[in-house]
């Protein structure tokens, strides 16, 4: 009986690791879309969309180094989060700042 217990706990431990992992990839996923719309639709010169890859690269990075020991402790997820809203505010600043391709 405590052996079910256990494994049905460890699989809902896994499956929300996973979701958490996926609404991660899911939220950069968005972000590459709106830096490639903004280039295409000329908003974005080649050295903002430069840079905001650059930034975005570098908050992938830091999100796989805070899961890699297996637990992503709460300090790393408000810099995590912090990384995201920079990087979301820069995107608007550049497709709103009316330089043109």
């Amino acid at each position: 009986m405590n052996i079910k217990f256990l494994l049905s706990g460890l699989v809902v431990l896994l499956l929300s690791v996973s979701a958490n992992a996926q609404f991660r990839n899911s939220n950069n996923h968005h972000e590459r879309l709106r830096i490639a719309q903004g280039v295409r639709n000329g908003s974005l010169t080649r050295g903002e969309a430069m840079r905001l890859r650059l930034q975005n690269a570098r908050v992938n990075r830091y999100q796989r180094r805070a899961a890699s020991d297996g637990v992503i402790t709460p300090r790393e997820q408000r810099r995590e989060r912090m990384m995201e809203r920079r990087l979301n505010r820069q995107i608007f600043i550049q497709k709103h700042d009316f330089q043109r391709r």
